[in-house]
């Protein structure tokens, strides 16, 4: 659940552009990616995420200096695209509690 219906009024704007620009082609298809599942106690909710790459030279205990990094995701508490607060997740799930899976 979230406050905006960007993900799919943006999807939709790009599958007509889409379709516009090639309409010789069949099964034209849009999805945002970088959209992240979450699960809560009534539903499973979406968010928009982005992988991030965190890097650091560390020295060992042999005094050999080494670059070490990891991959995370950041998952977004505001829409990047209207910029709306999502609900917390426990209040959404309080006020409108659902089992669907948001497309």
């Amino acid at each position: 659940m979230s406050n905006c219906n960007c993900k799919s009024e943006i999807e939709a704007k790009l599958l007509e552009r889409f379709i516009q620009a090639e309409p010789d082609a069949e099964g034209h298809a849009v999805e945002l990616q970088g959209y992240a599942l979450g699960l809560t106690a009534n539903s499973i909710v979406i968010r928009p995420s982005m992988p991030i790459r965190l890097t650091a030279v560390r020295t060992s205990r042999a005094g050999l200096r080494r670059p070490r990094s990891s991959a995370q995701t950041m998952v977004f508490s505001f829409c990047p695209f209207c910029g709306v607060k999502f609900a917390d997740m426990k209040a959404t799930e309080q006020a409108q509690p659902s089992s669907e899976v948001p497309a």
